[in-house]
């Protein structure tokens, strides 16, 4: 099939142009299934935590989680308002154009990937090819208003880590050579055995944004819990390369991060291929490249609230390494019921 044929997938239903909004808030393509008898375990087919993402000054330590879906719907809003704003207007019927949508577009960029999930290696592939580069290719076209192909332009890019400690499975870097953002990927058994039982949504509807989950920082590497040992992971990677955002992700399911202070994460809700991963993937990018002002996203975030009443609470020294299952959303109770 050459491009010419593929030229009509593109035409809008009213004729005449496009926007780059229209092609990446697509819903993503399956993913392949992964390969009946490979385990889920996050010790097969992808890193786990080592002795030195333990070793963290008790000060630097990631202390509370806040789960907060709002604030993160927020800035996937303020990334569509950029592109109706500065997105440049894509004609189907230019080869330039066409040329630049085959870079974005989940019909082109999934081309000849792996069939089949043998390990985290085949989610690195259709993460980076399919979501990762092309919302390089949207941020890029923004940064310098053109959608002309450049052959000198190297930044914004994606690297592999350049250090021995705390290695992410990429880092995007800006024009400035800085480290924005880390991205560590998952399979999707891994991912979803992770956070099968902390995907919690509040169990009032008028529990206050804001309230955290308290986080215990773990003495060792032998942990049985595999949200701690992903949590400690994202921190350390976002500690060692001086990032506020951070991306985690099976291509079936991306949670973005965004670190405020010494030891506060905010963490989304699970965004599925239905919420198009690569339209979620470029507003994470937008924000740390600066395309969104990030005092703007700062300004949507909620107050922390650590008020978990005393009840039921352990001791500091009682807890389990991770997320305390005693401050959840769910065990949240209105004043009025305590």
């Amino acid at each position: 099939m050459t491009l010419a044929d593929r030229v009509p997938r593109y035409l809008p239903i009213s004729g005449g142009p496009i926007s780059v909004l229209d092609i990446i808030r697509r819903i993503a393509p399956i993913l392949p299934s992964q390969v009946p008898g490979v385990s889920g375990n996050l010790s097969t087919g992808t890193r786990g935590p080592t002795k030195t993402d333990t070793r963290l000054a008790i000060g630097l330590q990631l202390k509370y989680v806040v789960f907060d879906y709002q604030c993160f719907d927020d800035l996937i809003a303020m990334a569509k308002e950029k592109l109706e704003l500065d997105g440049l207007p894509l004609d189907p019927t230019s080869i330039p154009h066409q040329r630049w949508m085959c870079k974005v577009d989940y019909a082109e960029t999934t081309m000849f990937l792996p069939q089949e999930v043998h390990s985290e290696n085949d989610i690195v592939s259709w993460s980076f090819s399919s979501v990762v580069r092309p919302a390089l290719v949207v941020a890029a076209h923004l940064l310098d208003k053109s959608l002309a192909p450049s052959f000198t332009a190297t930044y914004p890019n994606l690297t592999s880590s350049n250090g021995p400690k705390h290695i992410p499975d990429g880092i995007i870097w800006d024009e400035e050579r800085l480290a924005v953002l880390t991205i560590e990927l998952k399979t999707p058994a891994a991912l979803e055995e992770a956070f099968s039982d902390t995907e919690i949504l509040p169990a009032w509807i008028n529990m206050p944004r804001g309230r955290a989950m308290r986080f215990t920082w773990p003495e060792s590497i032998n942990m049985h819990d595999k949200d701690c040992r992903i949590l400690v992971q994202i921190w350390q990677q976002m500690r060692e390369y001086n990032v506020d955002c951070a991306i985690l992700s099976s291509f079936e399911a991306t949670y973005l991060f965004f670190k405020q202070g010494d030891d506060t994460l905010f963490m989304s809700k699970k965004y599925e291929r239905i919420h198009s991963p690569l339209l979620v993937t470029f507003a994470h990018i937008a924000l740390s490249l600066g395309l969104i002002e990030k005092q703007k996203f700062i300004e949507k975030l909620p107050e922390v609230s650590k008020n978990w009443g005393s009840r039921g609470l352990w001791t500091s020294e009682d807890r389990p390494p991770g997320l305390d299952p005693k401050t959840y959303p769910i065990t949240y109770r209105p004043m009025w019921l305590k």
